[in-house]
């Protein structure tokens, strides 16, 4: 039962990197999302042109 501090730590840090991933990752697809707005535009402009 000694190692109980360690074990908690070890739990605690894993989930925090759980939680960082998913955060990085749906700022991510934020910006994805972004620019495939912005690549829409572009090709609707490029086709009004000619």
């Amino acid at each position: 039962m000694e190692n109980m501090p360690y074990l908690f730590s070890a739990f605690a840090v894993v989930w925090i990197l759980i939680f960082y991933y998913v955060y990085r990752m749906s700022q991510k697809q934020k910006q994805l999302l972004n620019d495939i707005e912005q690549l829409k535009k572009i090709v609707e402009e490029r086709k009004k042109e000619g």
